[in-house]
């Protein structure tokens, strides 16, 4: 095996597992994405096909914008019930707890304000979040 097919399946290797997917669902996802179909890949990640300098720099491009958006993704969020807007970290006040089957639902700090009146408390009492 020489040396550009090592360095092309350590890539496809660290995709995948960057992603949590196995090299097929990769070449799958590859195919719908990039338009490279899961035979391209694979015949280079086996070394049927000695991938070349611009296939190495292809897929170390695609990686690294694929690994950008995964960084956004990772970032916990929250989907307010109400004004239906997605904010980070954890949600303000929790209505319904999410579940295997039900996804839960939250209320964000602008949309809980006035309930505390109620009688209602939020998640944590000493949330920096508090705008009342």
């Amino acid at each position: 095996m020489n040396q550009s097919t090592k360095e092309f399946r350590q890539i496809v290797e660290s995709w995948a597992d960057a992603r949590n997917m196995t090299k097929k669902e990769l070449y799958r996802f590859m195919s719908t994405h990039y338009g490279r179909s899961g035979y391209w890949m694979d015949v280079r990640d086996r070394g049927v096909i000695t991938p070349t300098e611009e296939d190495l720099e292809w897929l170390r491009e695609k990686i690294d914008a694929d690994q950008g958006k995964d960084r956004i993704q990772d970032i916990e969020q929250y989907q307010c019930y109400d004004c239906e807007d997605r904010y980070p970290g954890l949600p303000f006040y929790t209505m319904i707890p999410s579940t295997v089957q039900e996804y839960g639902a939250f209320l964000c700090q602008f949309c809980f304000k006035g309930l505390e009146k109620k009688g209602f408390v939020p998640d944590q009492a000493d949330d920096p979040r508090q705008i009342f």
